[in-house]
């Protein structure tokens, strides 16, 4: 049964990962084609807070999608419950096409190079305009899941210390978006199937691109988390935590018991968190300081 067709362009308006001259003359060839098409000022945002306008338009309609990787819009919108069906969801590139390429992908026609009239071109800078003036909340970074790859081993869930992923009918999902911490992909590198990303990295396979066997070699991927910490991290930093406890009850040393933390969140930078992440994770999350 054939479906109605829809065009959703994504302003990516809290990244610069998109080209700007590509994002502007997407939108303003839109304009120009007079074709009907819906805006949102970020996929992610609207992935983050469940939005159901998402699973409306993959379940009504012939979908296309101007944004980023397929493969992350997809995890997008299956993060949003939407049900992605292949043969009417599509996905054209504006990370890496022209904006010629993606009218093409997004209308099925060709478009054409001249400059686009000012007419066009005012209106197409209104709608970029507003976009780009919605209020946001959050940044939304966080993780989503490649369900096509995803072995759902959960070492990921293991390895987070944040409360970002739980488990729902034996199946990996995120649960808390919010959580996540800003730019940092750390999870990502530890999932041996390459099946978490980060919409809005830069590099490859992390960012939504195919995983190949180049780019999972030049980013640093697949970390074998077990050998490294022999076993899950927060289980790994609780007990070394607990063991500080034990040790200084006696010596009363906070600063002995900095250290030992330190030493502990120092494998987790290894591993690609940021350098900052002794600000980002509280005492209480890996058990505190031993008490008075």
């Amino acid at each position: 049964m054939s479906r109605p067709r829809k065009i959703v362009y994504c302003r990516c308006k809290y990244s610069n990962v998109v080209p700007q001259e590509v994002k502007d003359g997407v939108l303003a060839r839109l304009v120009k084609s007079g074709a009907e098409f819906e805006t949102t000022a970020d996929l992610c945002e609207m992935a983050a807070s469940r939005d159901p306008q998402l699973a409306q338009w993959a379940d009504e309609f012939e979908l296309h999608v101007a944004a980023c990787y397929p493969r992350a819009v997809k995890g997008l919108f299956q993060a949003a419950s939407a049900t992605v069906d292949d043969e009417h969801f599509h996905v054209a590139n504006m990370r890496t096409e022209t904006a010629e390429e993606v009218l093409s992908a997004a209308l099925g026609v060709e478009t054409s190079t001249a400059e686009v009239p000012p007419s066009e071109n005012g209106t197409s800078r209104q709608i970029a305009q507003d976009l780009d003036d919605t209020p946001g909340e959050w940044t939304p970074w966080f993780p989503v899941i490649d369900q096509a790859r995803c072995t759902h081993c959960r070492q990921c869930l293991s390895f987070c210390l944040f409360d970002v992923y739980t488990v729902e009918n034996d199946r990996l999902v995120v649960k808390n978006p919010t959580n996540c911490k800003t730019d940092c992909p750390a999870c990502a590198r530890v999932c041996p199937e390459a099946a978490i990303i980060f919409p809005k990295y830069l590099a490859a396979p992390i960012n939504g691109d195919e995983v190949t066997a180049e780019n999972t070699a030049n980013e640093p991927v697949q970390a074998d988390l077990k050998a490294m910490l022999e076993g899950d991290v927060l289980g790994t930093l609780r007990q070394r935590s607990e063991t500080a406890k034990k040790r200084f009850s006696k010596e009363r040393d906070k600063e002995r018991a900095i250290e030992e933390r330190c030493a502990c969140m120092q494998q987790l930078v290894d591993l690609g968190l940021p350098k900052n992440v002794e600000q980002l994770v509280t005492l209480d999350q890996v058990g505190g300081l031993p008490e008075e």
